[in-house]
């Protein structure tokens, strides 16, 4: 009897075990669906407020905010398949680029964010020049031997006032960058 009771309450826990670890691989599907882009796999607005708010934490922090140049004419000409490897294709180039500790995130459409955190203002400006280059320097593989020239404006604040704060600053700085003419960086101070 005792033994039956051994094997029974074995197999019981191994039967726990199996589903726990299921639970566990379902969980970080979850947690990985609920902080990255669905479509770039790079890290989407919530966790990269998420991660803002915590480099804030540790003091000022630099924050780069750029749009893709004319990218509704992308879609509009070749169609949104091509528009989705775009975006794709720009984060890849953009994430070679990257220096530890930074974060790139898709925040919507064709806009997109990088944490620079503990840069001072001109070690950030001269971060988001790299990246501006490094992104214009030669045209994104799409299907079908597609290649397309891509761009970006920019816009940048190193602060530490609160995250919405400074994604509002970056986003007044892009909007400065798109209104000179494109494809440039612009620095706004909070």
């Amino acid at each position: 009897l005792m033994r039956d009771a051994v094997t029974a309450m074995t197999s019981i826990n191994d039967e726990y075990r199996e589903a726990n670890r299921k639970l566990e691989a379902r969980n970080a599907v979850l947690d990985r669906a609920a902080s990255e882009d669905a479509l770039t796999g790079v890290a989407n607005r919530r966790a990269f407020t998420t991660h803002l708010q915590t480099a804030l934490q540790l003091g000022e922090v630099s924050l780069v905010m750029f749009d893709l140049d004319h990218f509704k004419a992308v879609n509009d000409t070749h169609g949104h398949d091509i528009g989705d490897d775009v975006l794709s294709g720009v984060c890849r180039r953009v994430e070679e680029v990257l220096a530890e500790g930074e974060l790139l995130a898709r925040l919507g459409g064709e806009e997109f964010a990088v944490l620079v955190p503990l840069a001072c203002e001109e070690a950030a400006k001269t971060r988001a020049e790299a990246i501006r280059a490094h992104l214009g320097g030669h045209p994104v593989a799409c299907r079908g031997g597609v290649r397309l020239a891509v761009t970006g404006s920019f816009g940048g604040v190193t602060s530490n006032s609160g995250p919405e704060a400074m994604l509002k600053a970056a986003d007044l700085a892009m909007y400065a960058s798109k209104n000179a003419g494109r494809n440039r960086v612009t620095w706004w101070s909070l």
